[in-house]
């Protein structure tokens, strides 16, 4: 893999927020699947109605389900506020929010841990696996609350001017990592001198993000 490829990458990993939220389903899924067969062989259940059980369940889920949907619907709206106010260009900001991919991942993987409970609830009630359920909800809820007031902050200007400079001091500091101190001085670079000056075509439209020193 050559290095532009591996930049590529690492960036489409960076700026997309559904890789977490996809990863998280094969997460419960195995999860459940060894939770309720560690409850089987222990013989552990709950002592609530099947019933009772499946409509807590059904409860959970289509609750998770809403959450899921109200957290994309107001990633959206944010997207669409901030490029048509602001810039554009703050939406790569917005994906790149690693507590907003968290949780969208808790609230898909809340969702998909419970309908795996619900599928698996027959004679008995699986304990543990629907205690875990109906607590991971209520985690979802006070998660939820935090998500919303973190993103009718982040359309305030002074929220994405923050954004914006901490994104310019990352560039800072990745391109400049050794701090300027008082008695040294800063040589010239010498990395390219002697070399003929070249050309480089690209067949597509785009802007310049980053190069590999090495091969300049």
């Amino acid at each position: 893999m050559s290095w532009i490829q591996r930049y590529q990458l690492r960036l489409y990993f960076h700026n997309s927020i559904w890789i977490l939220p996809a990863l998280s389903i094969p997460v419960a899924l195995i999860s459940v699947s060894l939770l309720t067969r560690y409850e089987r062989a222990v013989g552990s259940q709950a002592d609530v109605s099947v019933e009772t059980a499946r409509a807590i369940m059904s409860t959970v889920a289509a609750s998770t389900f809403t959450l899921v949907v109200l957290v994309a619907s107001a990633v959206l709206v944010a997207v669409q506020l901030a490029s048509a106010q602001l810039t554009p260009r703050l939406i790569a900001l917005i994906y790149r929010n690693p507590y907003r991919k968290v949780a969208f991942s808790v609230f898909v993987l809340t969702f998909t841990f419970a309908v795996g409970v619900l599928v698996r609830i027959e004679d008995t009630v699986p304990k543990l696996a629907s205690y875990a359920a109906a607590y991971g909800f209520l985690f979802d809820l006070a998660l939820f609350f935090l998500f919303i007031d973190s993103m009718g902050k982040t359309l305030r200007p002074s929220s994405a001017a923050r954004s914006v400079g901490l994104a310019a001091r990352e560039v800072i500091r990745a391109v400049y990592p050794s701090r300027l101190n008082e008695d040294s001085k800063p040589q010239p670079i010498k990395a390219i001198e002697g070399k003929q000056p070249r050309i480089v075509l690209n067949i597509v439209d785009g802007a310049v993000l980053a190069f590999d020193l090495k091969v300049c």
